[in-house]
Formats: structure tokens, C-alpha cells, sequence
């Protein structure tokens, strides 16, 4: 299948959680890291993201991401979107890192890009019945701010359950009041 190459935006050419991908991401508000910022998750999380942003900190070396479900989404990514592309017949290809075109202080990186949209992959937790079913706010905010940097207008929430091998793709259009709301867009 031919790569698609991403569209619109400003991106660096290099793979999630490599040492490169955390440099990039080091100063940024990254699009994972918005519901944090909005309160979804709570105070305690919005003052370290904020605290490092600010101060210039990266929050993976003040806390790092070693829970189990982030080590599961790393681990079956590749396999989630290697489905999804054997499903569909869509090309996709694994996305780079991209900042935002007017400021670069944002930037993101979803799981792939497609020819006209953008593929945000949530691999389920262990223990888990099914993929999910439904969207949660943090996913609408992540998608929305990703479709905001690239000049994309629709985003594939692809959920993956890698027992079972099987996934749930969710369809999330962009939403202007959304961006309106949080003040960017």
C-alpha cells in the first residue's frame, strides 16, 4: 500500500517515544496533554503539566509515564493500525510529530494519517471486556486540537482490544464551538 504522506502542517519525520519525539515534545503543550490543562483530570494533574510547561520542565522526567496502560498503547499501536488497514483497505500511515503552523508552542503526534484525516488509536486497558463504545470529553478535546494543527476535519478514534483483536473506529468530526469554548482555534 503507498504511504500517505501528512498534509498541511508543520512535521518533524520521526516515531513516537523515540529520544527525538521527547525533544520535540519538551516546551509544548501536546494535544494528549489538553484535557489535563482544561481541569478534566483534575488539579493535581493540571498544576504538574502546567507547572512543567511553564517552568520549563519535562513532565516525563517529574513523573513518568510507566502505568500500564500507556506501556500497552506503545506496545500495540503498530498491530491496532496494521487491523485497521487490513478491515478498511485505507491507507495509514504511523504519523510523525507536528506543531502548529501559527505556534509552534503546540504540537502533536496521532497514531497515523490517512489520504483526508488523521487516526487517534487508544488501545484498551487490560482487563477489559470490549473496545470502547463511545467518546469521552478528553478524546473530543485531543482529536479537535490534532484537527486544529493539521487543517484536518475529521479524526478516526480507533479503540483496540489486543486480546481479543478486535476494534471499534469512532468518527469525530471537528468541532468549531468546542475550540470556540477553550479559547483556541
Amino acid at each position: 500500500m503507498e504511504e500517505v504522506k501528512p498534509f498541511g502542517f508543520i512535521y518533524y519525520d520521526t516515531r513516537q517515544n523515540t529520544q527525538v519525539w521527547f525533544a520535540l515534545c519538551f516546551e509544548k503543550v501536546t494535544c494528549s496533554i489538553i484535557g489535563n490543562l482544561v481541569w478534566l483530570a483534575g488539579e493535581k494533574e493540571h498544576l504538574h503539566y502546567l507547572t512543567c510547561i511553564k517552568s520549563k520542565i519535562d513532565p516525563n522526567k517529574v513523573k513518568p509515564r510507566k502505568f500500564a496502560s500507556f506501556t500497552r498503547g506503545q506496545q500495540f499501536e503498530s498491530e491496532a493500525i496494521k487491523a485497521l488497514v487490513s478491515e478498511t483497505k485505507l491507507p495509514v500511515t504511523p504519523c510523525v510529530f507536528f506543531t502548529h503552523p501559527n505556534d509552534n508552542k503546540y504540537g502533536g503526534s496521532p497514531g497515523g494519517v490517512g489520504p483526508g484525516f488523521l487516526l487517534e488509536v487508544k488501545t484498551r486497558v487490560a482487563g477489559s471486556d470490549a473496545p470502547l463504545m463511545a467518546l469521552t470529553t478528553n478524546h473530543l478535546l485531543q482529536t479537535n486540537f490534532q484537527m486544529t494543527m493539521t487543517k484536518a476535519t475529521i479524526v478516526f478514534l480507533q479503540s483496540y482490544h489486543p486480546e481479543k483483536k478486535t476494534f471499534n473506529t469512532l468518527l469525530i468530526q471537528k468541532n468549531n464551538l468546542l475550540l470556540t469554548v477553550t479559547d483556541y482555534h
